[in-house]
């Protein structure tokens, strides 16, 4: 099978569990909402915010152990993935630990003052807390078999397993809805025990599937090996958990000062951000381990191509239907939700725009991670990452309203993705010009031409569901024309219709 149908096929897996994830998820979360109610649902996100980024810190950690078995099949070094293996469940073991540490002792604080909560749901808010950091563990111990699932390209195996992970969330929130007692309590627990059953699941079957996935840490283990790991997963970690607190801090800043009717917004478009990452990361986690390899098998051209498709491919996999959601977010709201918080659909907007910039430089990402120099990367995320927390504070202290905290949070995306772009020159020699003409331009032509067509539609067209229809109809027509004719390339186009008319083929062949 050649590398690009490989990577369509893992795609398509992807997407289809994304489809079915993305559907689940908007009928949990418009449970969970009229279950829990406003302020309930606020403080879950305040207290249990994070919860909602564990995806994101399980995927950015899964990073150094998928990228050492990546890199080594690129060598062709099979003896190395055991002992890559057993290092990183024991580095996540101690990661697990720390994280125990570090949110027993934030709680202290928390609960003393920080946090603005009803004093007849601080019991309440505790719970959810215990359960945030019970989650958190087994996130953090799935992390090394996600790793080599992902190394092994098995994306039918971990879409079936996301499917079933959310699943388990609905089945959570019919519960909640059912009960008869404190649903805030019922439903932290519960989604504690989602994470629990998701690991097992994970950590049985790759022991029974991938022979390295034996923990024996005593008979596999190397030294040198350890401390290139380490390295690794440090400066990964850093950047990751400084995201994740910079999200979360961001969390209790707008608590503190607006209370949790706001973090209800936020809940909202914390659900809906937290399915679209997922959406976003599927092309990355389908031709990352391309890239990888072709960088460990020194041909550093063809990690150049794929790194430039991966960014292209991921911003029109996810713009074709960010973009009309960003137009019509009122109305989408509406029918989703029975009550729309206050600021929900300005948060939805302005998160729609970070994810759509920052998924044009995906594939430059795993490019530069592939050569192994993150470190630079790392520290001026971890910089960006914590800043809008100081900048934040200075102007809600002044006065202003909880909208700056994601044009915040837009500008220092922005500032994240150029600095990635200078790195990527320096350490895998990709010109500027390059990316300008491949990515940058045909995108912006993309994006710009499509919202024109939406803003075109709501002119003409009172609001309604009608007016959604047609317009997602209308803006996709534009969007797709412009993929096709302006955006993809000869060979992209051309390997399109080969592929299409072998899935005909499959469709239409005659049976026996």
């Amino acid at each position: 099978m050649s590398t690009g149908v490989r990577i369509i096929k893992n795609t398509s897996y992807l997407y289809a569990k994304v489809a079915v994830n993305f559907l689940i998820s908007l009928w949990t979360t418009r449970l969970i909402l009229a279950s829990l109610g406003a302020s309930d649902f606020g403080i879950y996100n305040v207290v249990g915010g994070a919860l909602t980024m564990l995806g994101f810190l399980n995927s950015t950690l899964s990073n150094a152990t998928q990228r050492f078995i990546s890199y080594s099949q690129g060598e062709g070094d099979i003896g190395n993935e055991r002992t890559i293996f057993n290092i990183s469940v024991v580095l996540h073991l101690l990661v697990a630990a720390l994280t125990i540490v570090v949110y027993v002792v934030g709680g202290l604080f928390l609960f003393n003052g920080v946090l603005n909560i009803p004093p007849d749901r601080l019991f309440a808010a505790k719970v959810v807390y215990g359960a945030l950091i019970v989650s958190t563990v087994f996130t953090v111990m799935t992390v090394p078999y996600d790793a080599v699932v992902t190394a092994h390209e098995n994306m039918l195996y971990y879409a079936v397993i996301g499917i079933i992970v959310s699943l388990l969330k609905l089945f959570v929130a019919f519960i909640c809805v059912k009960y008869g007692g404190d649903r805030l309590i019922i439903y932290g627990i519960l989604m504690s025990f989602v994470s629990m059953i998701s690991m097992a699941i994970m950590r049985v079957y790759c022991r029974r599937k991938y022979e390295e996935c034996y923990f024996r840490p005593k008979q596999y283990w190397d030294k040198g090996l350890l401390e290139k790991i380490l390295s690794y997963t440090g400066w990964n970690f850093l950047g990751a958990t400084t995201s994740l607190f910079g999200r979360y801090g961001q969390n209790i800043l707008v608590n503190h000062f607006f209370g949790v009717i706001v973090n209800a917004a936020q809940g909202v478009v914390s659900q809906l951000q937290g399915q679209i990452l997922v959406f976003t990361n599927n092309m990355t986690r389908s031709i990352r381990p391309v890239i990888i390899k072709s960088e460990g098998a020194g041909n550093r051209p063809e990690a150049q191509k794929w790194s430039i498709v991966c960014c292209r491919f991921s911003f029109i996999l996810l713009a074709w239907l960010a973009i009309p959601v960003i137009v019509e977010a009122p109305i989408i709201l509406d029918i989703w939700l029975k009550d729309v918080p206050e600021w929900t659909i300005v948060f939805l907007r302005l998160s729609l725009m970070t994810i759509l910039m920052e998924c044009a430089f995906y594939g430059l990402g795993t490019a530069l991670e592939a050569t192994g120099h993150i470190k630079t990367k790392n520290i001026q995320n971890s910089v960006l990452n914590l800043a809008p927390l100081v900048i934040e504070w200075i102007l809600f202290k002044s006065g202003a309203s909880p909208v700056w905290m994601y044009i915040t949070m837009f500008a220092m995306s922005v500032l994240k993705q150029v600095l990635l772009l200078r790195l990527v020159h320096i350490w895998c020699t990709l010109p500027y010009s390059r990316y300008i003409r491949s990515v940058a331009m045909p995108i912006t032509i993309l994006t710009v031409l499509t919202l024109l067509s939406g803003l075109f539609v709501t002119r003409v067209f009172g609001p309604g569901f009608i007016r959604l229809v047609l317009n997602f109809a209308f803006m996709w027509g534009v969007f797709f024309s412009i993929s096709w004719f302006f955006v993809m390339t000869d060979d992209e186009r051309e390997f399109t219709r080969d592929l299409v008319k072998r899935l005909l083929r499959q469709v239409f062949k005659k049976q026996p």
